[in-house]
């Protein structure tokens, strides 16, 4: 199984509704950024066109100006990302108030630092 992460923030890309995609192989998972990186970029273009940014917080915020680039993403598989790339950061657990360590890629509601989770 392979996934496509960030280089720098180590965050994995998100998919369809919000989770992140698996794939069988490198191929489908460099076919997969691909057709993510060209949604993306028609997107953006589409809202800079009718200026929704700019409608939501009065000026377009760097972070829109460019869509997805390709060489900011690598490919890799699953297990060699998670034992080797993945980044863990200290989150404080909401009950018990006791410091502990989480992937930065777990989903916000997933986390022990989160209401929704002890909500359920």
């Amino acid at each position: 199984m392979y996934i496509v992460y960030h280089k720098e923030s180590k965050k994995i890309l998100l998919w369809k509704y919000s989770s992140p995609q698996k794939f069988a192989n490198a191929g489908a998972a460099k076919a997969g950024l691909s057709r993510a990186v060209k949604k993306d970029a028609i997107k953006h273009a589409k809202m800079l066109e009718r200026g929704a940014w700019r409608s939501i917080v009065g000026r377009v915020p760097e972070d829109v100006k460019d869509p997805i680039n390709k060489d900011d993403y690598v490919v890799m598989d699953v297990v060699k990302f998670m034992n080797e790339v993945d980044v863990k950061v200290e989150v404080k657990n909401l009950m018990s108030g006791k410091v502990v360590m989480e992937s930065i890629n777990l989903p916000y509601y997933m986390s022990v630092s989160s209401e929704s989770y002890w909500s359920r």
